[in-house]
């Protein structure tokens, strides 16, 4: 466990955390809270199963990604085209048919 504390503590109260935490760990209460923490660790320790199949990555991977990227260029030009449409439209209700144009 790392606890970090500016250079300038006191001795004394420097002493009271080094107590404090030993109480803290022998107690078990930071052994509880680790083992809740890392209680699913152990499908990380055993490693993969044999069903999982590894292969090297190809574009069938990545398709996901660029179909989304697409949709977005897209949904971004069709919101695009309804700002100029609908600041066209304002412009013609309002008989403001020239932009002052400098």
């Amino acid at each position: 466990m790392v606890v970090t504390v500016n250079k300038n503590v006191p001795a004394d109260m420097m002493e009271n955390i080094n107590q404090r935490l030993g109480h803290f760990i022998q107690s078990g209460i930071f052994q509880k809270e680790v083992e809740k923490v890392t209680q699913n660790a152990t499908r990380c320790i055993e490693g993969l199963s044999p069903q999982v199949m590894l292969h090297p990555q190809c574009l069938d991977d990545l398709k996901g990604v660029f179909l989304l990227w697409i949709g977005g260029v897209v949904l971004a030009t069709l919101v695009f085209i309804l700002e100029t449409l609908v600041f066209k439209l304002f412009l013609v209700s309002t008989g403001n048919f020239v932009l002052d144009k400098r």
